[in-house]
């Protein structure tokens, strides 16, 4: 009885190893085999990997939201600024990283 027991569950973890992707050892791999698991496997991390953005230009930020309105930024205080650039978010739908990008802008 023990002997069916332990043949099925080798079947059964054999069918799930096969099912699932594992490679069963069968011995030495030839070397083609080896390269393209390999070639494969780093394309797959290339794929992965993304870059990060640098962040938000402010400059282009002003551009896109702000001249459309306003053709040249007056000068104002940094604490005008901040309060203009709030009520200006929520016409203009700028999210908060822009907004800051346009407070930085309008500091210069």
């Amino acid at each position: 009885m023990n002997t069916r027991l332990g043949t099925a569950v080798f079947l059964l973890v054999f069918v799930l190893m096969m099912g699932s992707g594992l490679a069963v050892a069968r011995g030495p791999a030839s070397k083609a085999a080896k390269a393209t698991a390999t070639s494969a496997a780093k394309s797959q991390v290339t794929a992965l990997v993304e870059p990060k953005p640098i962040g938000i230009d402010p400059d282009k930020v002003y551009k896109a939201h702000c001249s459309s309105c306003h053709v040249e930024p007056r000068r104002f205080s940094d604490r005008a600024n901040v309060t203009i650039i709030r009520h200006m978010r929520v016409r203009a739908n700028l999210t908060a990283e822009e907004e800051k990008a346009i407070i930085r802008y309008l500091s210069r």
